[in-house]
């Protein structure tokens, strides 16, 4: 069972995101962008950036990509899953206009967004240089890597909101940064760890952090089942956490 709830505005499938995007139903549209925005506008300004141009070029270039996609979303409709991962097919339009050098051409104001889309650039360029000695050879893993980060920190809010509904906001923030890594790395001891997250025995803390790693393993997958068609989205996911950690 999801932690979230069933009905939670996500698209199920990367063909129902596309069929929203290409929607006549105005809500539906916008929710679809906004989805498409907040998973993969960092990791283009961050391939943007990788493949040679300037703070400003990359800007320009994810923000009049996301204002195509308002205009001209039916060029989506010929996606139809069989093409491969819709990320890859998110990025080959993306690289295509940029060598057909539409972004360069057309300067946007920056740092506003798009219609429903709020775009941070100095927050993407900060994520840039934070791992800019990443994948140095390779823009397109790097990609890759972002987009699994963003999957990931989406992960990581939703089951933040879930333990503030619970009350145990508390465990939340004391045991999530053990979710992809060991007891043994950390520098508070078990016992600070239980006290920390108010839990009152170790063996309260262990079965807590399994919890939390069993709804973060299920949220992942099931986010990342959104991003593919037919049985590869088992690969996916070890592909993209691996990523990820």
């Amino acid at each position: 069972m999801s932690i979230l709830p069933p009905h939670d505005g996500f698209p199920e499938t990367s063909l129902t995101l596309v069929g929203r995007l290409c929607s006549t139903d105005a809500s539906l549209r916008n929710e679809a962008i906004r989805l498409v925005a907040r998973r993969y506008w960092l990791p283009l300004y961050d391939f943007s950036r990788r493949t040679g141009m300037n703070e400003h070029a990359s800007a320009d270039a994810v923000q009049n990509f996301f204002q195509h996609i308002l205009t001209h979303a039916e060029g989506f409709s010929t996606y139809d899953g069989e093409q491969g991962r819709l990320r890859t097919w998110i990025i080959t339009i993306f690289r295509h206009r940029l060598s057909n050098s539409i972004a360069h051409q057309q300067t946007q104001v920056r740092g506003g967004g798009v219609e429903h889309v709020t775009l941070d650039f100095d927050l993407a360029e900060s994520e840039y240089l934070q791992h800019a000695a990443e994948d140095l050879d390779n823009p397109e893993r790097a990609f890759d890597r972002g987009f699994a980060r963003q999957l990931w920190q989406q992960v990581l809010d939703t089951l933040r909101s879930a333990y503030i509904y619970r009350q145990r906001l508390s465990v939340y923030e004391t045991l999530s940064p053990l979710i992809l890594s060991e007891m043994k790395d950390q520098t508070l001891s078990s016992a600070e760890l239980v006290k920390k997250a108010g839990l009152v025995s170790l063996a309260d803390l262990k079965v807590s952090l399994h919890r939390l790693r069993k709804e973060a393993a299920h949220e992942f997958q099931r986010l990342v089942q959104q991003t593919v068609e037919g049985d590869n989205w088992q690969e996916e996911v070890r592909y993209l956490l691996h990523l990820v950690g």
